[in-house]
């Protein structure tokens, strides 16, 4: 049975239309969750952090683990890689083809977490027919996830600086074409956002490339 021509674009535009229309995922403010020590000397764990380092973030990968996990995050097995044991939480938005994925780098011999990354993957998305309609998706789905998870409390953070730094960044922090990393300096971590319209990254780096 053929269908009328009129009817048959309104059911394509239908499609495209359900196809974005999703649930866009977000997660509590990691404040919220749970509280870090004020200094190395209080924490109840001394394989936290085995020495000092100008660097020190006071995040442990139970802490961040547990936060990703009470976020419906499925939680990886650690990855042993040659200096770091790679910590990861990984999770989908329903209804949609965007995954998020949580890796944290946490190097044995200092104890410390170098670097917390945030990678968002809307790939599947790449042969959809309106490029635009995604971008704006992704960029609302960017929002909800990294704004709270830049916001992470850490020795020297400043969460509010952090979360309006991230927001008023999102959309100019990524490109079509190479550019540079959209950096800013709070505390002792680094924060850099970039990407393409697809994929997006978010670091917050304690010295990782140092």
């Amino acid at each position: 049975m053929k269908l009328n021509p009129v009817i048959l674009i309104i059911v394509i535009a239908l499609a495209v239309y359900i196809g974005l229309d999703i649930k866009n995922g977000q997660i509590k403010p990691i404040a919220n969750q749970v509280n870090i020590p004020n200094s190395a000397t209080e924490s109840p764990n001394k394989n936290i952090i085995k020495q000092k380092s100008k660097n020190i973030s006071g995040i442990t990968p139970e802490y961040l683990m547990n936060y990703l996990k009470e976020n419906k995050f499925e939680i990886l097995p650690v990855f042993t890689g040659a200096t770091c044991d790679i910590y990861t939480g990984k999770t989908s938005i329903s209804e949609s083809k965007i995954e998020i994925q949580v890796d944290l780098y946490h190097e044995r011999s200092s104890g410390e977490v170098l670097l917390v990354e945030t990678n968002i993957d809307a790939s599947g998305y790449i042969y959809h027919s309106s490029q635009r309609e995604v971008e704006e998706l992704i960029n609302k789905v960017v929002s909800n996830y990294f704004i709270p998870l830049a916001s992470i409390p850490y020795q020297s953070s400043e969460p509010d600086k952090a979360s309006q730094w991230v927001n008023s960044n999102i959309l100019t922090s990524y490109s079509e074409e190479p550019k540079d990393k959209t950096s800013t300096k709070i505390g002792s971590a680094t924060i850099n956002m970039f990407g393409t319209p697809l994929f997006r990254t978010l670091e917050i780096d304690f010295g990782f490339a140092e």
